[in-house]
């Protein structure tokens, strides 16, 4: 697979000046990634496009509820995408209480206490 990319990709390290679209061999071997077991990873750049609906997998955060979540309100997911955006959630402990950020909460509360 990586040989392949290699030889048919635009973005040689001698040809390229910025990769800002992901080329064709990109998409097939981060495809061909993706429906590995296990390997529900939302891969950067340019992340992965769902295989049911074609588009973009992406995660939203909950400021109310201070969570990672599937961008559910944008897109139109599958419910085997649904499962792929929460597997990479739960595999990178982005809920997790002793890992998630606490500083959104905090900037918000600084300034509700400081309008006192």
């Amino acid at each position: 697979m990586v040989r392949r990319y290699e030889e048919n990709s635009k973005c040689s390290v001698e040809n390229r000046k910025q990769c800002t679209i992901a080329c064709k061999e990109l998409r097939r071997l981060q495809k061909s990634y993706s429906g590995l077991p296990g390997a529900e990873i939302i891969l950067q750049p340019m992340g992965i496009k769902g295989s049911d609906s074609g588009e973009e997998l992406a995660l939203q955060y909950n400021v109310l509820n201070m969570i990672f979540e599937p961008a559910k309100g944008r897109h139109t997911y599958s419910d085997k995408e649904l499962n792929f955006i929460d597997t990479h959630i739960n595999r990178f402990r982005l809920n997790d209480s002793q890992y998630r950020t606490r500083k959104l909460y905090d900037f918000v509360q600084n300034v509700i206490d400081s309008n006192k």
